[in-house]
């Protein structure tokens, strides 16, 4: 029987309460514990796997700005570099931690079946809206980087990108990692309003926004 991305990802899903695996039954996911605890999906596809705790994460206005940012392209350097980091790397499915409102992540399910998890919830409705539009491999749930609601040792390739660090948080997510990779912000990341965007491109070009930070165990061929 073929499995679909979609049931391939959900796979990796883990109850954020008990820490059972996930069914999805119709518009739900239930979980294989004794509660069967049960979450349901939005209408644009997305999980919020807080379960009631884990605070809100950025809100719509902040959001909303960054997603009209980002699709100007002043970041298209960077998510092209990041795209053809992971493509080397051979990943079989990729964990974007703190994924924001998706610009980057919608980009990586092109490399492998994507999970997205971030803690605002107008950010994975911007980037589960993308994906469902451009029939994407792709999977938002709205959880905390510190409790995320996934198995260990189940994805190939984890990123990180602007995102609140904790290394800690990401170590058991893969038992062979291909590939870790996270982008850092530099002093020149925030720009005024008013900057121009070949300015932009040019200092992201010259990596003062940002660096760019990965380890493989893939070896070229």
């Amino acid at each position: 029987m073929t499995v679909t991305s979609s049931e391939f990802l959900f796979t990796k899903l883990r109850c954020p309460v008990c820490g059972q695996a996930m069914d999805k039954k119709e518009a739900s996911a239930i979980c294989r514990g004794l509660s069967a605890h049960c979450f349901d999906f939005a209408k644009s596809g997305y999980l919020n796997l807080t379960a009631g705790h884990g605070g809100m994460g950025d809100l719509k206005d902040a959001t909303d700005a960054r997603h009209r940012f980002l699709s100007k392209g002043y970041y298209s350097i960077l998510s092209d570099r990041i795209v053809e980091l992971l493509s080397e790397a051979e990943p079989s499915s990729i964990l974007d931690a703190g994924c924001g409102e998706g610009s980057y992540t919608n980009k990586l399910a092109a490399v492998a079946p994507v999970i997205g998890i971030d803690l605002s919830k107008s950010g994975i409705l911007l980037a589960a809206k993308e994906a469902k539009r451009q029939s994407l491999p792709a999977l938002y749930l709205v959880a905390s980087l510190f409790t995320l609601p996934v198995a260990n040792e189940s994805f190939s390739a984890v990123t990180n990108l602007f995102a609140p660090v904790q290394k800690l948080s990401f170590a058991g997510f893969s038992k062979r990692m291909d590939c870790s990779l996270s982008s850092v912000p530099e002093k020149n990341t925030l720009w005024d309003s008013n900057a121009r965007s070949t300015t932009i491109r040019e200092s992201i070009r010259a990596g003062k926004t940002s660096r760019i930070q990965c380890s493989s165990s893939k070896k070229k061929r």
